[in-house]
């Protein structure tokens, strides 16, 4: 659907403005705030995008634009009411000479969103950029987008672990065998328990015998008192005193000596404590290497993953037909430009190629300071689009625009007039 006339009455700097459309490429050139892009607006308002506050004229009542299509009209009219807050009659559509009912929501399924704003692709961020990838060429990395950042949360946990373990160099050690020697030991002390017993024996025998002795002494004195009565007594009392005499003195025994075996017991456990430490040391290694092998083998997946990713952005790459368009971990470029970089003209030069993959009822392409894309340039798309039957209006920036041109109409706008 060509559109042929726009009219603009009483809004923002126009006061009636009447521009017949007859070329491919209609070119809006002078200086900023003139009113070029008022008009470029003006098409977006009456194509159903919502309306500013405050867009009629100062010093009118009313405003109002119309758009004549080769087989369509649109017409939306304001008017300040008594307070002086500005009303927006319904938008007034018509196509092959009838009335459309619900004219705003009827004209949402029929119009390239680029046409309504030109900017409509640069003014997402990255993350919806990204989602309208994904919903025009299928452009979906979420299976990668989760290996990678499972792979890297990974990483970064056995990094920090590894840093944390520091470095770790072992002293060997050689364990002592502490149970031979506390065996040892045991060994000597039952050696020793039973000289003990046998000593204890010994002595409770010679003291036995001593009070044997002395009793017999005493008993001795006791008949020599008695000798008269006790003469038989008293020899048979020699006689056993002749017949048992007094033991040998009890020696005290010899010990073994333990000292030398607890002297080693005791350097044994000190070498023990050390080689515990070396057992523990040469553990926080082993788990130490452990976490490393972990981690060459997660930076293998994390860059195995990436490749993945790489190489499926870039099928789809080849698949959306824009030349200049390449899909990248973390975003895109064009023209060899990373997104956030693009010139002004090279987001208005994706912007076309973008909206050209939309169908749409109008075929009508809105440019906004298009002096950035250079006069070669819109003369190139004026031409192209004379081949595809599209009409673009644009607004340039600039005291003249000449051009011989026969696809290009210039019209100047100055303080909202058109000439």
């Amino acid at each position: 659907m060509k559109l042929l006339k726009i009219e603009i009455k009483g809004i923002a700097m126009h006061e009636n403005t009447v521009i017949n459309i007859n070329k491919p490429l209609t070119v809006l050139f002078g200086d900023v705030q003139n009113g070029k892009t008022t008009i470029l607006n003006a098409v977006r308002w009456g194509l159903g995008c919502i309306v500013p506050d405050n867009v009629i004229k100062d010093g009118c009542t009313e405003g109002e634009i119309f758009l004549a299509f080769d087989n369509a009209t649109s017409r939306r009219a304001f008017y300040k009411a008594k307070d002086g807050s500005e009303v927006a009659r319904p938008l007034e559509y018509i196509e092959n000479g009838k009335l459309v009912k619900e004219p705003i929501k009827y004209l949402k399924t029929k119009v390239n969103p680029f046409l309504l704003n030109n900017e409509y692709f640069m003014q997402m961020s990255l993350t919806e950029q990204m989602k309208f990838f994904v919903a025009l060429f299928g452009v979906d990395t979420t299976v990668e987008n989760k290996l990678i950042a499972t792979a890297e949360e990974a990483n970064k946990i056995l990094r920090i672990e590894i840093k944390a373990a520091g470095d770790i160099n072992p002293i060997s050690v050689e364990k002592p065998n502490l149970e031979a020697l506390l065996k040892e030991k045991e060994g000597i002390v039952a050696e020793n328990v039973k000289v003990q017993t046998a000593y204890d024996g010994d002595l409770a025998l010679a003291l036995v015998r001593t009070s044997d002795i002395t009793r017999a002494h005493e008993d001795l004195k006791t008949l020599e008192a008695q000798m008269e009565d006790l003469i038989i007594k008293i020899g048979a009392k020699r006689d056993w005193i002749s017949n048992n005499p007094p033991l040998p003195a009890i020696q005290t025994p010899l010990f073994y000596d333990v000292t030398n075996v607890e002297a080693r017991i005791s350097n044994a456990k000190a070498d023990d404590v050390l080689y515990q430490q070396y057992v523990t040391e040469c553990a926080k290694l082993a788990a130490k290497q452990k976490k490393e092998e972990e981690l060459k083998s997660g930076e293998l997946a994390l860059k195995a993953a990436k490749e993945a990713k790489t190489a499926k952005l870039s099928g789809y790459s080849e698949k959306t037909g824009i030349d200049g368009l390449l899909f990248i971990d973390g975003g895109y470029t064009y023209d060899g430009v990373a997104f956030d970089m693009l010139s002004t003209s090279g987001r208005i030069s994706l912007s076309e190629k973008l909206s050209a993959l939309f169908p749409s009822d109008f075929s009508v392409d809105l440019i906004d300071r298009a002096e950035s894309l250079g006069k070669r340039n819109l003369i190139n798309l004026a031409n192209l689009a004379a081949l595809e039957g599209r009409t673009i209006i644009a607004t340039v920036v600039s005291d003249e625009f000449a051009t011989d041109s026969e696809n290009v109409g210039v019209f100047k706008v100055s303080d909202g007039n058109v000439e």
